[in-house]
């Protein structure tokens, strides 16, 4: 008996040390995970400080652009004056005629070199113009499933130049402007699926979680991205089978 006794207590002790080993090895995983998705939030959360600069500097150089453009109407105008008030001392002054057609050329061509930088300016604005116009993206998380397989990201984190009611309804992003876009997402599960990005409901890319079987399942999260042109109304989608509610999404238009 004495010996039945020890061996079951040995047996119970090398379980219990498989058993703590397999839990601090699905410590080891979880962290690695979750230090996998912070650095991919925090390569995001850049990305999108960096497009924040990027406006800013755009507003910036659009007001230095405007504040030109009417220091250079002012000087125009102010020179176009200067040369009609000569254009009447010439009627005047026959003597000094050559002195003032000299004046004037010299007026007319001041006013030539101002008119191109005008002209000039005209085109930066309204290429900024466009820039800060034309680019449209956001970011948006708390993904829950509105159909069998399509993922609605809830929360707008972040949005330029979209309307978020009609251009992302129900889990579908449609494009208000033709142009090439960079879709990026984050999703986190706890189950052994796929997960797929879709243009016009034609699978562009997909991301596998694969989990180990163990007492303790965490969350995996599997990186999907993909570069997709689209037109007008072009639609893309996220969708799976199961998600955690802080999967983000981020749309950009490129």
């Amino acid at each position: 008996m004495s010996n039945n006794g020890g061996q079951q207590a040995v047996n119970v002790t090398t379980h219990l040390q498989l058993y703590i080993t397999r839990l601090e090895n699905q410590e080891k995983e979880l962290t690695t995970v979750r230090n996998t998705y912070n650095s991919l939030l925090k390569t995001k959360e850049a990305a999108i400080s960096k497009l924040h600069t990027t406006v800013t500097v755009l507003e910036q150089n659009y007001t230095n652009l405007m504040h030109d453009n009417t220091v250079t109407e002012a000087n125009y105008h102010k020179l176009k004056l200067e040369v009609e008030g000569l254009k009447q001392v010439k009627n005047l002054d026959v003597a000094n005629e050559s002195v003032i057609d000299t004046k004037i050329k010299e007026l007319s061509d001041k006013m030539s070199r101002l008119e191109m930088s005008q002209n000039l300016t005209s085109m930066q604005v309204h290429a900024t113009d466009q820039a800060l116009s034309t680019r449209v993206g956001f970011t948006a998380c708390d993904g829950y499933k509105v159909s069998e397989s399509r993922i609605q990201f809830q929360t707008v984190k972040s949005s330029h130049c979209i309307s978020m009611a009609s251009s992302y309804p129900d889990g579908k992003f449609i494009a208000p402007k033709e142009g090439c876009y960079l879709v990026l997402s984050n999703i986190l599960t706890k189950r052994h699926i796929g997960n797929y990005i879709r243009k016009n409901g034609n699978e562009i890319a997909r991301a596998w979680f694969h989990v180990t079987d163990s007492n303790i399942t965490p969350y995996y999260s599997a990186p999907l991205s993909a570069f997709i042109e689209l037109s007008v109304n072009g639609v893309i989608t996220i969708e799976g089978a199961s998600l955690n509610p802080s999967s983000c999404l981020t749309i950009v238009q490129l």
